[in-house]
């Protein structure tokens, strides 16, 4: 799979997954503060927050130097 390559496309797609998934959370947060259980009825916030915790760990370790 891509994501795991070192190559540069790899590099782009684990960040822009993880710039992704941390706008993506911040919106989803934000929404259900305005306009509660708006998105906690159909999606459960905690998958999200695993995503890019996963994300941001993969992006550490292929990336770091």
């Amino acid at each position: 799979m891509i994501i795991f390559s070192s190559s540069l496309k790899g590099k782009v797609l684990r960040r822009e997954l993880f710039y992704f998934s941390a706008s993506l959370l911040t919106i989803f947060i934000v929404m259900e503060i305005v306009f509660p259980k708006i998105i906690l009825v159909y999606f459960n916030i905690n998958y999200l927050l695993l995503l890019l915790i996963a994300s941001g760990l993969l992006m550490i370790i292929k990336d770091g130097k």
